[in-house]
Protein backbone atom coordinates (compact mmCIF):
# COMPACT_ATOMS: atom_id res chain seq x y z
CA UNK A 1 0.00 0.00 0.00
CA UNK A 2 3.11 2.35 0.48
CA UNK A 3 3.95 1.91 -2.85
CA UNK A 4 0.48 2.99 -4.20
CA UNK A 5 0.51 6.38 -2.06
CA UNK A 6 3.96 7.43 -2.97
CA UNK A 7 3.01 6.65 -6.77
CA UNK A 8 -0.51 8.62 -6.09
CA UNK A 9 1.38 11.39 -4.24
CA UNK A 10 4.19 11.58 -7.48
CA UNK A 11 1.26 11.87 -9.93
CA UNK A 12 -0.35 14.51 -7.77
CA UNK A 13 2.93 16.41 -7.58
CA UNK A 14 3.80 16.17 -11.39
CA UNK A 15 -0.29 17.48 -12.38
CA UNK A 16 0.35 20.43 -9.70
CA UNK A 17 3.04 21.31 -11.18
CA UNK A 18 1.94 21.21 -14.87
CA UNK A 19 -1.54 23.17 -13.57
CA UNK A 20 1.02 25.93 -12.35
CA UNK A 21 2.53 26.08 -15.23
CA UNK A 22 -0.28 26.45 -17.20
CA UNK A 23 -1.60 29.13 -14.71
CA UNK A 24 0.88 31.64 -14.88
CA UNK A 25 1.50 31.12 -18.67
CA UNK A 26 -2.23 31.15 -19.71
CA UNK A 27 -4.24 32.99 -17.23
CA UNK A 28 -1.71 35.07 -15.33
CA UNK A 29 -0.41 36.97 -18.40
CA UNK A 30 -4.04 36.97 -19.86
CA UNK A 31 -3.94 34.59 -23.35
CA UNK A 32 -7.19 33.36 -21.41
CA UNK A 33 -9.66 35.02 -20.31
CA UNK A 34 -11.04 35.08 -16.91
CA UNK A 35 -14.54 36.18 -15.87
CA UNK A 36 -16.72 36.92 -12.59
CA UNK A 37 -13.47 37.49 -11.11
CA UNK A 38 -13.01 33.70 -10.59
CA UNK A 39 -9.32 34.20 -10.61
CA UNK A 40 -8.89 31.11 -12.59
CA UNK A 41 -9.97 28.95 -10.27
CA UNK A 42 -13.01 27.73 -12.50
CA UNK A 43 -10.42 27.06 -15.08
CA UNK A 44 -7.56 25.50 -12.89
CA UNK A 45 -10.06 23.10 -10.94
CA UNK A 46 -11.49 21.70 -14.48
CA UNK A 47 -7.61 21.26 -16.06
CA UNK A 48 -6.36 19.32 -12.66
CA UNK A 49 -8.83 17.38 -11.49
CA UNK A 50 -10.16 16.40 -15.69
CA UNK A 51 -5.94 15.21 -16.04
CA UNK A 52 -5.69 13.00 -13.32
CA UNK A 53 -9.30 11.48 -13.78
CA UNK A 54 -8.57 11.05 -18.00
CA UNK A 55 -4.78 9.38 -16.40
CA UNK A 56 -6.29 7.14 -13.90
CA UNK A 57 -9.56 5.95 -15.80
CA UNK A 58 -7.09 3.62 -18.35
CA UNK A 59 -8.10 1.32 -15.08
CA UNK A 60 -10.85 -0.75 -16.37
CA UNK A 61 -11.22 -2.27 -12.73
CA UNK A 62 -11.41 1.07 -10.98
CA UNK A 63 -14.22 1.76 -13.62
CA UNK A 64 -15.88 -1.36 -12.63
CA UNK A 65 -14.86 -0.63 -8.67
CA UNK A 66 -16.82 3.10 -8.89
CA UNK A 67 -19.97 1.49 -10.90
CA UNK A 68 -21.88 4.13 -12.14
CA UNK A 69 -24.62 2.17 -12.32
CA UNK A 70 -25.11 1.24 -8.72
CA UNK A 71 -28.20 3.53 -7.34
CA UNK A 72 -27.87 4.90 -3.78
CA UNK A 73 -30.36 2.94 -1.36
CA UNK A 74 -33.13 5.06 0.69
CA UNK A 75 -31.21 3.92 3.83
CA UNK A 76 -27.53 5.40 2.03
CA UNK A 77 -29.55 8.47 1.73
CA UNK A 78 -30.52 9.07 5.24
CA UNK A 79 -27.23 8.24 6.65
CA UNK A 80 -25.84 10.90 4.51
CA UNK A 81 -28.27 13.33 5.68
CA UNK A 82 -28.14 12.78 8.97
CA UNK A 83 -24.72 12.97 9.12
CA UNK A 84 -24.75 16.09 6.93
CA UNK A 85 -26.94 17.60 9.13
CA UNK A 86 -24.68 17.24 12.32
CA UNK A 87 -21.78 18.30 10.75
CA UNK A 88 -23.30 21.43 9.51
CA UNK A 89 -24.19 21.82 13.13
CA UNK A 90 -20.47 21.64 14.06
CA UNK A 91 -19.17 24.05 10.83
CA UNK A 92 -21.59 26.78 12.20
CA UNK A 93 -20.82 26.62 16.31
CA UNK A 94 -16.92 26.33 15.07
CA UNK A 95 -16.84 29.26 12.57
CA UNK A 96 -18.36 31.31 15.43
CA UNK A 97 -15.96 30.02 17.98
CA UNK A 98 -13.50 31.08 15.59
CA UNK A 99 -14.40 34.29 13.96
CA UNK A 100 -16.01 35.16 18.03
CA UNK A 101 -16.29 38.83 18.22
CA UNK A 102 -15.52 39.51 14.69
CA UNK A 103 -17.83 40.88 11.74
CA UNK A 104 -18.20 38.34 8.55
CA UNK A 105 -18.47 40.13 5.18
CA UNK A 106 -21.02 38.52 2.78
CA UNK A 107 -19.40 36.81 -0.40
CA UNK A 108 -21.44 37.36 -3.39
CA UNK A 109 -23.13 34.63 -5.36
CA UNK A 110 -21.70 34.69 -9.03
CA UNK A 111 -22.97 32.42 -12.05
CA UNK A 112 -19.59 30.79 -12.58
CA UNK A 113 -19.20 30.12 -8.82
CA UNK A 114 -22.62 28.74 -8.58
CA UNK A 115 -21.48 26.16 -11.36
CA UNK A 116 -18.47 25.34 -10.22
CA UNK A 117 -19.55 24.69 -6.50
CA UNK A 118 -22.99 23.02 -6.96
CA UNK A 119 -21.80 20.95 -9.95
CA UNK A 120 -18.10 20.80 -10.86
CA UNK A 121 -16.55 20.68 -7.55
CA UNK A 122 -18.81 18.08 -6.31
CA UNK A 123 -19.24 15.49 -9.44
CA UNK A 124 -15.41 15.86 -10.54
CA UNK A 125 -13.81 15.89 -7.03
CA UNK A 126 -16.05 12.50 -5.54
CA UNK A 127 -15.15 10.67 -8.26
CA UNK A 128 -11.41 11.28 -8.08
CA UNK A 129 -10.47 11.83 -4.66
CA UNK A 130 -13.29 8.93 -3.56
CA UNK A 131 -13.96 7.08 -6.14
CA UNK A 132 -10.64 6.96 -7.83
CA UNK A 133 -8.16 6.96 -4.87
CA UNK A 134 -10.32 5.01 -2.49
CA UNK A 135 -10.77 2.21 -4.99
CA UNK A 136 -7.01 2.49 -5.96
CA UNK A 137 -5.27 2.41 -2.47
CA UNK A 138 -8.37 0.24 -0.89
CA UNK A 139 -9.25 -2.63 -4.12
CA UNK A 140 -10.97 -5.05 -1.66
CA UNK A 141 -13.44 -4.72 1.30
CA UNK A 142 -11.00 -6.64 3.69
CA UNK A 143 -8.98 -4.39 4.85
CA UNK A 144 -6.75 -3.65 7.63
CA UNK A 145 -7.95 -1.25 9.77
CA UNK A 146 -4.74 1.66 9.66
CA UNK A 147 -4.72 0.64 6.18
CA UNK A 148 -8.22 2.56 5.95
CA UNK A 149 -7.00 4.89 8.55
CA UNK A 150 -3.92 5.76 6.37
CA UNK A 151 -5.93 5.74 3.32
CA UNK A 152 -8.30 8.58 4.76
CA UNK A 153 -5.27 10.55 5.68
CA UNK A 154 -3.48 10.64 2.13
CA UNK A 155 -6.62 11.45 0.31
CA UNK A 156 -7.96 14.20 3.01
CA UNK A 157 -4.30 15.52 3.00
CA UNK A 158 -4.13 15.76 -0.81
CA UNK A 159 -8.28 16.87 -1.17
CA UNK A 160 -7.12 19.59 1.54
CA UNK A 161 -3.92 20.76 -0.63
CA UNK A 162 -5.79 20.99 -3.50
CA UNK A 163 -7.87 23.68 -2.10
CA UNK A 164 -4.79 25.68 -2.38
CA UNK A 165 -5.79 27.31 0.85
CA UNK A 166 -3.31 27.34 3.89
CA UNK A 167 -4.55 29.14 5.99
CA UNK A 168 -5.10 26.46 9.43
CA UNK A 169 -8.68 27.08 9.77
CA UNK A 170 -9.65 26.31 6.33
CA UNK A 171 -7.07 23.41 6.01
CA UNK A 172 -8.51 21.75 8.82
CA UNK A 173 -11.99 22.04 7.96
CA UNK A 174 -11.47 20.63 4.19
CA UNK A 175 -9.41 17.88 6.14
CA UNK A 176 -12.20 16.71 8.24
CA UNK A 177 -14.24 17.56 5.47
CA UNK A 178 -12.84 14.68 3.52
CA UNK A 179 -12.62 12.49 6.23
CA UNK A 180 -15.84 12.16 6.87
CA UNK A 181 -16.85 11.95 3.50
CA UNK A 182 -14.25 9.47 2.76
CA UNK A 183 -15.58 7.12 5.34
CA UNK A 184 -19.37 7.59 4.15
CA UNK A 185 -17.96 6.47 1.21
CA UNK A 186 -15.64 3.78 1.62
CA UNK A 187 -18.67 2.30 3.94
CA UNK A 188 -21.71 2.63 1.27
CA UNK A 189 -19.43 2.02 -2.04
CA UNK A 190 -21.92 4.29 -3.28
CA UNK A 191 -21.02 7.37 -5.52
CA UNK A 192 -23.54 9.43 -5.99
CA UNK A 193 -24.31 9.61 -2.05
CA UNK A 194 -21.36 11.42 -1.92
CA UNK A 195 -21.53 13.46 -4.49
CA UNK A 196 -25.17 14.54 -2.86
CA UNK A 197 -23.30 15.04 0.51
CA UNK A 198 -20.85 17.16 -1.38
CA UNK A 199 -23.69 19.20 -3.03
CA UNK A 200 -25.86 19.69 -0.32
CA UNK A 201 -23.14 21.02 2.15
CA UNK A 202 -21.63 23.57 -0.82
CA UNK A 203 -25.12 24.77 -1.21
CA UNK A 204 -25.01 25.23 2.13
CA UNK A 205 -21.51 27.00 2.34
CA UNK A 206 -22.40 29.53 -0.50
CA UNK A 207 -25.56 30.76 1.31
CA UNK A 208 -23.81 30.94 4.92
CA UNK A 209 -21.52 32.99 2.94
CA UNK A 210 -24.08 35.18 1.09
CA UNK A 211 -24.67 36.61 4.61
CA UNK A 212 -22.96 39.37 6.26
CA UNK A 213 -22.04 38.05 9.84
CA UNK A 214 -21.68 40.80 12.67
CA UNK A 215 -20.46 38.09 15.80
CA UNK A 216 -19.80 41.44 17.81
CA UNK A 217 -23.54 40.97 19.59
CA UNK A 218 -23.27 37.66 21.10
CA UNK A 219 -24.55 37.02 24.17
CA UNK A 220 -23.42 33.79 24.90
CA UNK A 221 -19.48 33.14 25.63
CA UNK A 222 -17.26 32.07 23.21
CA UNK A 223 -16.19 28.88 25.30
CA UNK A 224 -19.91 27.79 24.74
CA UNK A 225 -19.71 27.19 20.69
CA UNK A 226 -16.16 25.61 21.22
CA UNK A 227 -18.43 22.85 23.52
CA UNK A 228 -20.88 22.74 20.85
CA UNK A 229 -18.56 22.45 18.39
CA UNK A 230 -17.49 19.94 19.58
CA UNK A 231 -19.99 17.73 20.73
CA UNK A 232 -21.41 17.84 17.05
CA UNK A 233 -18.12 16.77 15.77
CA UNK A 234 -17.98 13.78 18.80
CA UNK A 235 -21.90 13.06 17.38
CA UNK A 236 -20.37 12.95 13.24
CA UNK A 237 -17.93 10.65 14.42
CA UNK A 238 -20.15 8.32 16.44
CA UNK A 239 -22.22 8.08 13.80
CA UNK A 240 -19.86 6.63 11.29
CA UNK A 241 -18.39 4.67 13.61
CA UNK A 242 -22.42 2.80 13.74
CA UNK A 243 -21.85 2.85 10.23
CA UNK A 244 -18.43 1.13 9.73
CA UNK A 245 -19.47 -1.28 12.48
CA UNK A 246 -23.31 -1.76 10.07
CA UNK A 247 -20.38 -2.48 7.12
CA UNK A 248 -18.54 -4.87 9.39
CA UNK A 249 -21.67 -7.07 10.29
CA UNK A 250 -22.81 -7.53 6.68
Amino acid sequence: MLKKILWLTLVYIVFKIICFIFHFSFIRTGLIPVVDNDKGNFIMKVFNLLLVTIFLFKNNELKKAINFSKAPQKANIVTILSVLIIYIFFVVTNTIFFYYNHNISSSPILPLKIINTLILAPVLEEILYRGIMINYLLPTKQNKRWHIVLCFVVVSLLFSLMHNNFEFYHFIHHFIFSLIISALYYYQRNIYTVILFHILFNLFTITFNSYQLDLTQLSLNKEWFLIGSLIFLGLTIYTLFRLAKSYRNQ
